[in-house]
């Protein structure tokens, strides 16, 4: 709470959502809450995560009441669909879940919004969620291992998911859209 005059030490990592690399790295699953308290499926068009620390590495943030501008190059294969407006959201590590909070508008090839504190942020198209559970079974009838992949058609956005030995998968997908489900073993 009090004001810094000093050396700062910035940490930046950005998350471009077109990579399968990004799924590994980021905190959570592209689950979030909305404004009105809602769940619902992100499709992310572009994530960082933001840290600032002193010499002592003690941990720095926005002052109270101020606000600092981000902004996020939207990837090369979204562009084309990439809405003007885009809610921004922030990763809670004491719910595991993305929260929304602001907006940013599109300029061009990038996005720009504020920020209210430095944490991961994230440029997230939302949908609402439905639940699917099933298992996979060898053309024998036998329950199977491996990972099942879940994506909106003609979209980069992809979820992932490994069976349980039992060959049972479930999870939250975006409500009214075409998935492409793949069903891969672990050797891909």
């Amino acid at each position: 709470g009090n004001n810094y005059d000093g050396i700062v030490l910035i940490g930046i990592k950005y998350l471009d959502p077109t990579l399968s690399t990004t799924f590994d790295e980021m905190p959570g699953a592209l689950i979030g809450q909305n404004q009105n308290l809602e769940d619902v499926a992100l499709e992310s068009y572009g994530m960082a995560g933001f840290w600032l620390r002193d010499l002592n590495g003690n941990s720095l943030n926005i002052k109270n009441g101020e606000k600092c501008k981000m902004t996020l190059k939207i990837p090369e294969k979204m562009v084309s669909y990439a809405p003007n407006i885009m809610p921004l959201w922030h990763f809670d590590e004491s719910k595991g879940i993305w929260i929304e909070e602001g907006a940013a508008s599109r300029n061009g090839n990038y996005y720009e919004g504020e920020v209210s504190h430095f944490s991961f942020w994230n440029c997230d198209y939302p949908r609402p969620l439905v639940h699917i559970k099933g298992k996979l079974k060898d053309q024998n009838g036998n329950p199977t291992e491996g990972i099942v992949s879940i994506s909106i058609d003609g979209q980069i956005d992809q979820k992932a998911s490994y069976t349980n030995a039992a060959g049972e998968f479930e999870g939250q997908v975006p409500a009214n859209e075409k998935l492409i489900l793949q069903v891969f073993d672990f050797c891909n």
